[in-house]
């Protein structure tokens, strides 16, 4: 299995959710990666925090985010593009589908919630 499936999943998520919001087709992919990337870069802070001092993290949190996003942005649209994965899935079986959403939803609040943790001062 590709372990990219969970990103490719909360990409689709994030914008098909902004779908209503946006007008344009692009506007909503590019939502979908801004914020893929956002939570992707929590996450390597919420493992180089548990090794590194919060200084070292802050000093690479912007070359980090902006690699993280040029990478997604290939990604998703030149390589896996909003409109092949809206065809993967639009098809989902009926119980699988909120077994899917609670499984970003959960993705998320950990981001989150493991973020929060390792801010604490040790």
């Amino acid at each position: 299995m590709n372990p990219l499936i969970l990103f490719d999943y909360c990409y689709y998520k994030i914008a098909n959710y902004y779908e209503d919001l946006y007008v344009l087709e692009h506007q909503k992919e590019l939502a979908g990666v801004i914020l893929l990337s956002l939570l992707q870069m929590i996450n390597i802070d919420t493992l180089l925090m548990l090794f590194f001092p919060l200084r070292f993290v802050s000093i690479y949190n912007v070359i980090g985010y902006f690699i993280l996003l040029t990478f997604n942005f290939i990604r998703y649209k030149k390589i896996i593009t909003y409109l092949k994965l809206h065809e993967r899935w639009k098809k989902e079986k009926l119980l699988l589908k909120p077994i899917k959403n609670t499984l970003v939803i959960i993705y998320i609040g950990l981001t989150f919630v493991l973020f929060i943790i390792a801010l604490r001062p040790r």
